[in-house]
């Protein structure tokens, strides 16, 4: 589903970040298995979507940030186009 960057404007797929670092997840789970499991867990928690293009977090669906107006125009040239 395309997404729509309040910051700079681009629609495109986002990319899904965590926080923290694949490195010491694992160091973690290869030297301690409870922080490791934890630390997993609080990574997986933290992931939200971000911006491929400037990587800001401000991403919102662009079918409901555009106007009802432009999308009413938009469907009925879609009905039309399919006729």
């Amino acid at each position: 589903m395309a997404m729509m960057c309040r910051s700079c404007g681009t629609v495109a797929e986002p990319k899904t970040l965590k926080k923290g670092t694949s490195s010491l997840e694992v160091l973690l789970w290869l030297c301690f298995l409870l922080p490791g499991i934890a630390y997993s867990m609080w990574r997986w928690n933290t992931r939200h979507k971000v911006c491929p293009a400037c990587g800001g977090s401000m991403v919102t669906d662009y079918e409901a940030s555009r106007p009802s107006s432009a999308r009413r125009q938009t469907d009925s040239v879609e009905k039309l186009a399919k006729r």
